[in-house]
């Protein structure tokens, strides 16, 4: 008890010499935590930097207020499924439906999910 009134006395010399030299003195106690709350505020708030950092690599296009995550597979697939259901409008079911153009689609999509790993990739660096 003896040393803590001693720390007290002392921090309040200090603060007298501070509020004497014209700093601003902020005085603020704070509750010791628990170790199991501390961890837990370290979960969270690496939680939070990984959805950040997911976020940051994300390419976006700003309508209005709002941000519009671009997905290059997304776009690329629906840009095949119109130019799929042109072709069948034109009677082309033929065409649609030949393993050569599957294969085509299929080389397509794969090309644009590699694009995008590359592009994320690219990014962190």
């Amino acid at each position: 008890m003896k040393k803590l009134e001693e720390e007290l006395q002392a921090l309040k010399e200090e603060i007298k010499k501070l509020s004497q030299s014209g700093r601003e003195v902020i005085i603020s106690l704070k509750k010791k935590e628990s170790g199991d709350s501390i961890l837990k505020d370290i979960a969270n708030i690496e939680r939070r930097l990984e959805k950040l950092e997911k976020k940051k690599n994300m390419p976006v296009v700003k309508v209005g207020k709002i941000n519009v995550p671009i997905e290059i597979t997304g776009i690329v697939g629906g840009l095949l499924a119109l130019f799929i259901a042109a072709l069948l409008f034109g009677g082309y079911k033929e065409l649609v439906i030949s393993p050569p153009f599957v294969m085509f689609i299929g080389i397509l999509l794969m090309s644009a999910a590699a694009l995008k790993t590359y592009l994320i990739n690219i990014s962190k660096k």
